[in-house]
C-alpha cells in the first residue's frame, strides 16, 4: 500500500496510464479520472507536478470545446501517459510496445 497521498495518486496515474496505452481506456477517460484523482488528494502540489497531474483541466477544455483541438488533447493525454508510465517502475520495454494510438475516442 502506498504510504503517502502522492504516492497513492502516482500508482493511480501508472494504473490509468497503463489502461490508456494498452487500448482499454480513451484519452477522454483518463482526464476525467485525472480530474477526480486531483479533487481526492485535496489538489495537493505534489500530485500536479507528477506527469499526469499536468493535464488536470483537460476535461473542462474537452467538454467545453474551447482550446486545442481534440487531436491535439489526445496527444497531450498519450504523451503524458507514456511520461508516467518511464518516470515510475514499468520497463521501457511495456511502453516500446504501444504503436502511438490513443485507443477509443472517447467523445
Amino acid at each position: 500500500m502506498p504510504t503517502t497521498v502522492t504516492a497513492a495518486a502516482s500508482e493511480a496515474f501508472r494504473y490509468t496510464a497503463e489502461l490508456h496505452l494498452s487500448e482499454q481506456a480513451s484519452a477522454r477517460w483518463v482526464a476525467q479520472q485525472v480530474e477526480q484523482i486531483i479533487i481526492r488528494t485535496d489538489y495537493s502540489n505534489k500530485v500536479f507536478d507528477l506527469p499526469l497531474g499536468l493535464i488536470y483541466g483537460v476535461d473542462d477544455e474537452w467538454e467545453g470545446g474551447w482550446g486545442r483541438t481534440v487531436e491535439e488533447l489526445k496527444a497531450d493525454i498519450h504523451a503524458k501517459c507514456v511520461e508516467q508510465l518511464l518516470g515510475s517502475s514499468v520497463s521501457s520495454s511495456a511502453i516500446s510496445t504501444v504503436d502511438g494510438n490513443a485507443g477509443a475516442d472517447g467523445e
